[in-house]
């Protein structure tokens, strides 16, 4: 669930004429806002403006053009059930145009920290589940994913290892014992791990797409506690 290991160059194409588009994630509350940038042209870029306000990304999606690139990856109806929002986010880059998300140590004159505002689809933790298991299937190339977001499906994919593993435990229930108000408990007998889990090993470097893991038992956004390493009694 990560970026191609080549940098991600937003005035690329694909190889077939198509521009790379580049998806973003930040975790905002308790629901994840994406976002994307599309390729870039120096006759794009914004001049100067109140330095007062923060000035809309000269490169960012629309949310309708959002909405379609999430329909385009598998995740149309997740997208539709987003609410638009706008985001302001504080990025290096100059008075013109926020850096290229490639261009981190590339040199040249210093980036200086501004604030620009994006278009944003707002998700919700169901709705983030469903798009991040989106991205985790196979893409045709055209979309990259920014670092954010591919940090949070590295971390998604070591949630469902957990679960995979038996070591965490899905749990709705709110109540203990009957009285509201105490710890949530499982549904089931909580598990002693008897056994070591197999171990967790990240995917190679960076890859995207990628091939969909086979399905498990619970979803990385419902989890709530882990079990007890606590060894069983002797028999």
């Amino acid at each position: 669930m990560n970026p191609s290991s080549a940098p991600v160059i937003l005035g690329a194409d694909d190889g077939r004429g198509g521009a790379v588009r580049v998806l973003h994630g930040v975790w905002v509350g308790d629901a994840l806002a994406v976002w994307a940038e599309r390729a870039r042209s120096v006759a794009a870029a914004s001049g100067p403006g109140p330095a007062a306000a923060p000035r809309a990304h000269p490169f960012a999606l629309s949310a309708g053009e959002l909405r379609s690139l999430l329909g385009a990856l598998g995740a149309g109806p997740t997208a539709s059930g987003a609410a638009a929002d706008t985001l302001r986010l504080t990025l290096p880059g100059d008075d013109r145009a926020p850096a290229r998300s490639d261009s981190a140590g590339s040199g040249g004159a210093a980036a200086r920290l501004l604030s620009w505002r994006v278009p944003a689809l707002v998700l919700d933790a169901y709705r983030a589940e469903s798009l991040l298991d989106a991205l985790a299937g196979p893409g045709d190339g055209r979309v990259r994913l920014g670092p954010a977001l591919a940090h949070l499906g590295a971390v998604r994919d070591f949630a469902e290892h957990l679960v995979a593993t038996g070591c965490v435990l899905p749990d709705l229930v709110a109540t203990r014992l009957g009285r509201a108000g105490g710890p949530p408990r499982s549904r089931t007998p909580r598990p002693t791990c008897r056994r070591s889990p197999a171990p967790f090993r990240p995917r190679p470097a960076p890859t995207f797409p990628r091939t969909a893991p086979t399905r498990w038992p619970a979803r990385a956004c419902s989890l709530l506690w882990s079990c007890s390493p606590t060894p069983s009694p002797a028999a």
